[in-house]
């Protein structure tokens, strides 16, 4: 039982590992559907792991832990930053009536063209404010995957320094960041990250004993 919770963990977050290799090709249902999917069946390797005597190897457990917060921790995080909208920057050709005030969100959903006749509809991406802090996603991976190894190891310390060297990496970022919308982004983003990062880590440590 515990071997079968370990494996729905380790496909937890491979079912969600498109949101992590390419957030721009998903649209925001689907990834959606697929944070809810991987949700499930974590879900569903921690019952097995609760009601199970018995503990998966650790050369499972941790690989499994790992992967589900790489996979299921982006689904997570980028259905939380999809809820949150985009503070647009007026350019300077924009006429002063349509210049947004400072803090004013607004959301500028991408036009797919029709494939054969029709108007063109408007399709929110997934994650409208990727362009506010570029590289999140790539170093929400990296963010994810050293936390789960720290925590499976037995360094919750290591969780700092994480935290710490994100923190300074994007400080200049936030530094120049006109309006709230970019730091209001960077504490979702982190904050979803690591928690389900040490969801995963908690989950792998349980299965293995």
């Amino acid at each position: 039982m515990s071997i079968l919770a370990a494996i729905l963990l380790a496909v937890s977050g491979l079912v969600c590992a498109p949101v992590a290799w390419d957030t721009q090709a998903l649209s925001v249902w689907q990834v959606r559907l697929l944070a809810a999917l991987g949700t499930v069946l974590a879900l569903a390797a921690c019952l097995l792991g609760l009601v199970s005597g018995e503990h998966a190897p650790a050369w499972l457990a941790a690989p499994a832990a790992v992967i589900a917060a790489v996979g299921l921790g982006s689904a997570l995080t980028v259905t939380a930053l999809s809820a949150t909208r985009v503070v647009g920057r007026a350019t300077e050709a924009s006429p002063p009536e349509a210049v947004p005030d400072v803090g004013e969100d607004v959301v500028e959903p991408a036009i797919v063209a029709p494939a054969s006749g029709g108007s063109a509809t408007a399709e929110p991406p997934a994650d409208p404010g990727s362009a506010l802090l570029r590289g999140g996603a790539l170093i929400g991976v990296f963010e994810r995957i050293a936390i789960s190894a720290t925590l499976l190891a037995g360094w919750p310390g290591g969780l700092a320094v994480v935290l710490a060297v994100k923190g300074l990496g994007r400080f200049p970022e936030l530094k120049q960041a006109h309006g709230q919308a970019t730091s209001e982004r960077f504490i979702l983003g982190t904050l979803v990250s690591v928690l389900a990062a040490a969801a995963c880590a908690g989950l792998g440590i349980l299965l293995r004993g």
